[in-house]
C-alpha cells in the first residue's frame, strides 16, 4: 500500500511591500510505500521535510489519496496548480 501526498507551493507577492497578496504557484505530489499500517505517518514525513512557512512564501500538504499499489522506489510528480492552471 502506498500514500500518494500532494503539497501546494503560495507565494506572496505583497511581501516586500508589507502587504497579503498570495497566489497558487505550484505544487509536488509524494508516493510513499510501505504505508499500511499507518499512512498518517507518510503524510507528517513529508509535511516535516518539505513543508514550511514564512512571509514571503509556504508550502503544506494539501491533501492525500491511498492506493493498494506500491511504487518501486520514491518518486515526486511536478504540477502545475496555479490558479486558472498555468
Amino acid at each position: 500500500m502506498s500514500v500518494t501526498v500532494t503539497m501546494q507551493y503560495l507565494e506572496n507577492y505583497g511581501y516586500e511591500e508589507g502587504a497579503n497578496y498570495w497566489k497558487f504557484k505550484w505544487g509536488n505530489q509524494y508516493v510513499v510505500g510501505g504505508t499500511d499500517e499507518r499512512p498518517a505517518n507518510a503524510v507528517a514525513m513529508i509535511q516535516e521535510k518539505h513543508g514550511y512557512m514564512n512571509p514571503a512564501s509556504m508550502q503544506f500538504v494539501f491533501g492525500w489519496e491511498m492506493s493498494d499499489t506500491e511504487p518501486d522506489t520514491w518518486f515526486v510528480i511536478e504540477r502545475d496548480y496555479r490558479e486558472g492552471g498555468g
